[in-house]
């Protein structure tokens, strides 16, 4: 005996989403020299965190921040307040601020390279 019946069996249901990436963002301490280093890092951390909520971001950027950092990024957006701005606001005040400017390095970097050649006169290298 053979049977017409054809099997009808339900859609294959798509996997799961993997779950969230948790990342904690690094404090930021203030200091100038540490500031590109922690703005990838925090960017990286913003990203993972899947956030598109204006004030979240502001509020996880404030949390990120030393308390001395956070005192300057208020003085930076004054009068106004950190409800007031924006978090790109807040990001670029930040950035503004930090930014090290390469003519600076170049030229400390300049400095410290200097060598004098082996039949340079003194006259000539200090020129």
């Amino acid at each position: 005996m053979t049977s017409n019946h054809v099997s009808t069996s339900a859609p294959a249901l798509p996997p799961p989403p993997p779950p969230p990436v948790t990342a904690s963002p690094p404090v930021f301490s203030g200091l100038p020299s540490n500031y590109a280093a922690w703005n990838a890092h925090f960017a990286c951390v913003l990203r993972l965190s899947k956030l598109t909520d204006d004030a979240d971001k502001s509020a996880m950027l404030f949390c990120a921040l030393a308390p001395t950092a956070q005192r300057t990024l208020m003085a930076l957006i004054s009068p106004k307040t950190a409800d007031d701005v924006n978090f790109k606001e807040l990001r670029s005040a930040l950035d503004r601020h930090y930014q090290v400017s390469p003519l600076p390095l170049a030229e400390y970097f300049k400095f410290f390279a200097a060598r004098q050649d082996p039949y340079q006169s003194s006259a000539d290298y200090v020129i």
